[in-house]
């Protein structure tokens, strides 16, 4: 179990809870303007080119 949000005032991502699989620990120094969060795994869009980057156990499996 956890979440995470995006911080207004630089779209870096902040996260809390359960932290097995790495989907916690987002990019560092990386905006983003919107975020997708499952069960180990978390998923945000780059604000500078909108691509998907995500973390977490399930991270290689998303299309990109």
């Amino acid at each position: 179990n956890h979440t995470c949000g995006i911080r207004a005032d630089d779209g870096l991502v902040m996260c809390w809870g359960e932290n097995e699989y790495g989907q916690t620990d987002p990019p560092e120094d990386v905006a983003f303007s919107a975020l997708r969060v499952g069960g180990e795994y978390t998923c945000g869009l780059r604000a500078s080119d909108s691509i998907e980057v995500c973390w977490g156990t399930q991270a290689r499996n998303f299309w990109r």
